[in-house]
Parts: C-alpha cells; structure tokens; sequence
C-alpha cells in the first residue's frame, strides 16, 4: 500500500502524494466480511436513531451480520 510522486514510471505514482504515504509496502490483512451495499450517513443515522444498533438481530459474536 501506499503511493509516491517522485518515479511517475514505479508502481503506485500519485503525483498528489504526500510524503508520510511511502515507502509503497505490501500489506497482509486477516480475512474479513465488508457489506454488499453502501450504507449513506444519513441511512446510519436512521439506523442508530431507531435503535437498531442495539437490536441484537443485527449482529452476530464476531460483529455485523447478514452481510
């Protein structure tokens, strides 16, 4: 990950780079689950304010669930 601007040729060129964003690294995740659709603020905000965050039907031990 990461992006530099001095060698337009090397991989990860962004000339609107700044420099705490290098050196480019690899980067290893552990597996994850992300949600199929966006979500908009205003849809969260919807979702706290009718207290579906605290609806344990919405979520499973290891976090969200139904993605």
């Amino acid at each position: 990950m990461g992006a530099q601007k001095k060698k337009p040729s090397e991989a990860n060129y962004d000339p609107e780079a700044v420099d705490d964003e290098s050196p480019v690294h690899e980067v290893h995740l552990e597996a994850f689950q992300i949600g199929r659709h966006p979500v908009t603020v205003e849809e969260f905000k919807g979702f706290v304010e009718n207290e579906g965050y605290t609806d344990p039907r919405w979520w499973t031990a290891g976090g969200p669930g139904g993605c």
